[in-house]
């Protein structure tokens, strides 16, 4: 049977029975064979093993037997073909393996080569069946053998049986097993022996699957599920034939009944699949099926200005939002697609270059065939420096395109005021909003790009420092600060004073006045008027508000009562305070020097409201007054 499939996507052809098979044996003669398993030597229970199975194939059946190891100590040579493959000959079989006698290496790569080597000439598809009880021992790879005498074309499975390995590790047998589409089977002892050969010159129900992409095998992930369910049987992966690993065509072992498949590419994009649904594994025999995945090449090329430039590339099916992949240009400003045959769209997605995005259709995809297209983003740059006495300035700039009023870009000045755009060609207003001062946006109007040409504003925004400081008695005063812009009335910043009592402003130049409004002591805001801001100088102003302290003891018949109380400024009749006594029934206040008069409501008794009148606060002392709610 050929494993080259036809190019026909599900073609069904029965494996020829048993009794037609040819099976080529390789019997292990190496010295290790004379190791013992259940106190008998291995090679006595091959021997025993491997005539009764000769005498149970069937007499049309044809056979072949190689041995190594078997004639010479320390010889990789030695590899002998015992029987050639033809008709059975139980009799010349029997001898042959009789007559071993386990004497030297372990040569498995040469012993394969020479097996394929007669496979090659008789030009039909045979089972090669190796025992073995050890690894290669001459320096050969036998998995890489296997895998390049099928990439070759010769037509034949590979079973091995590893006899009696104990703890060693069968990876390389069992690579010599995938690598040949066939099966690997461990076996301990003789009744294992048996069974493993049994079942390796049996023709098992199965699938042979061969992916393909244009005439060559591909890689693929392989899913099988009972047919009409989401119930996985097993999974596997084909490769494209990389030495040793997965092998493809593969064949997979199904027990008989009704299967769907799913397929997935592993170098086609746009993560297209396959399903085959229904197919029935015989009794008997395998069937085979191709799955081919045959793909194009889309190659896009983005320049600006006629260079290659970064950009992001977006492939749909034509006609519609499905997007199918994507990817970036490389260096040299190509983006690259392997695809089904079809039609596709391609949004362009310039990196480099502040432009919208750009959109091709129409794009016709052949199997095998490349097809080219390019796109270029035609480009000026636009250099804005944004300083302040002449120094950098810290500034966020947003570019708009005036004809379409949208943003083109936007990005911060560095650390030498400057930025840089590329930009289509176009007319342009840049806004400015200066983060090193407190100043309002400035606008740079009408800025003409033109392609590969280099357009240069700048913008001077000239400032002075404003440090004020606020205290009380002389020390420093918590308090928050609103600065205006003395002729529009406006905000220009906010900001607290420190620990020190200072806040300080970066401004540009003008006229101001600050509103203070204090979070120390209990006082109304106060306002410094006339404040002159120059250029690269600092203005310097301060305020001090004189204050004093209040405490007030509220009781009733000499004990601490609670009470809500009110503190008015005597000249304006305005409240300036309020508060609670405490546990003591004492509260205290700390507002600015001046006249007050206190409202005492209380909390814990029937009393009317009790007023202190006269109450005079001075500069850095304490007023003390107590009221005593008596209900005797």
């Amino acid at each position: 049977m050929r494993l080259v499939l036809a190019a026909l996507l599900f073609l069904t052809a029965p494996l020829a029975s048993a009794a037609e098979q040819n099976l080529l044996f390789i019997l292990d003669g190496s010295g290790s064979m004379w190791g013992r398993v259940d106190d008998t030597p291995k090679i006595s229970i091959a021997k025993e093993v491997m005539t009764e199975l000769v005498g149970e194939l069937p007499d049309d059946a044809r056979a072949g037997l190689y041995a190594y190891g078997h004639r010479e100590k320390g010889d990789c040579a030695d590899i002998e073909s015992l029987v050639a493959l033809g008709p059975l000959d139980r009799q010349a079989l029997v001898e042959r393996i009789q007559g071993l006698s386990p004497k030297g290496k372990t040569p498995i790569t040469d012993a394969v080569k020479q097996a394929v080597e007669e496979l090659r000439r008789i030009e039909e598809a045979a089972s090669v069946v190796l025992v073995s009880d050890g690894l290669e021992s001459c320096g050969g790879d036998p998995c890489a053998a296997v895998q390049a005498a099928r990439e070759a074309g010769v037509e034949f499975r590979m079973h091995v049986v590893g006899f009696g390995l104990g703890d060693t590790d069968a990876g390389q047998l069992q690579c010599m097993a995938r690598a040949g589409g066939g099966e690997y089977y461990t076996a301990a002892n003789a009744a294992e022996l048996s069974q493993a050969l049994q079942e390796a010159v049996a023709v098992k129900p199965g699938l042979i699957l061969e992916v393909t992409r244009n005439g060559e095998p591909t890689s693929a992930r392989v899913f099988v599920y009972l047919a009409g369910s989401d119930d996985e049987v097993l999974r596997d992966t084909l490769g494209d034939n990389p030495a040793g690993h997965a092998p493809n065509p593969m064949r997979l072992t199904l027990e008989p009944g009704e299967y769907d498949v799913r397929v997935l590419p592993e170098s086609v994009e746009g993560g297209q699949e396959r399903r085959i649904s229904g197919i029935t594994i015989p009794e008997e025999g395998e069937i085979e099926r191709t799955v081919d995945f045959s793909a194009g090449r889309l190659e896009l090329t983005v320049t600006a200005n006629g260079g290659p430039t970064d950009a992001r590339t977006y492939v749909y099916k034509d006609g519609t939002d499905n997007e199918v992949t994507r990817e970036h240009t490389g260096d040299d400003g190509v983006a690259r697609y392997s695809l089904p045959p079809g039609n596709y769209a391609v949004t362009v997605r310039p990196q480099e270059v502040a432009a919208p995005d750009r959109r091709l259709t129409g794009l016709s995809v052949a199997a095998g065939q490349t097809t080219r297209e390019s796109v270029d983003f035609s480009s000026g740059e636009l250099v804005v420096t944004v300083t302040t006495n002449g120094e950098p300035l810290d500034a966020r700039t947003y570019v708009h395109d005036v004809d379409s009023g949208k943003e083109a870009d936007r990005g911060s000045t560095g650390s030498d005021g400057t930025i840089s755009y590329t930009l289509p060609p176009g007319t342009y207003q840049v806004s400015i909003r200066p983060r090193g001062i407190a100043a309002p946006d400035r606008l740079i109007e009408r800025v003409v790009v033109e392609p590969g040409e280099l357009a240069e504003h700048s913008l001077e925004i000239p400032s002075g420092r404003l440090e004020v400081s606020v205290t009380t008695n002389g020390q420093p005063l918590d308090a928050r600060t609103y600065l205006l812009n003395a002729k529009t009335d406006q905000e220009a910043d906010r900001g607290s004073t420190g620990r020190d009592g200072a806040v300080v402003y970066a401004v540009p130049v003008g006229e101001y006045r600050l509103r203070v409004r204090p979070e120390g002591i209990a006082a109304p805001d106060r306002v410094i008027e006339d404040i002159v801001v120059e250029a690269d100088r600092t203005t310097t102003r301060s305020l001090d508000i004189p204050s004093g302290r209040l405490e007030v003891s509220v009781t009733h018949n000499g004990k601490p009562l609670k009470a809500r109380t009110y503190l008015v400024n005597a000249d304006t009749g305005k409240e300036t305070d309020r508060g609670r006594t405490g546990g003591d029934g004492a509260v205290a206040y700390k507002v600015p020097v001046g006249e007050y008069r206190l409202r005492i409501r209380p909390d814990g008794i029937e009393a009317p409201d009790e007023v202190i009148e006269g109450i005079v606060v001075r500069a850095g002392d304490t007023t003390r007054e107590s009221l005593d709610f008596d209900s005797g």
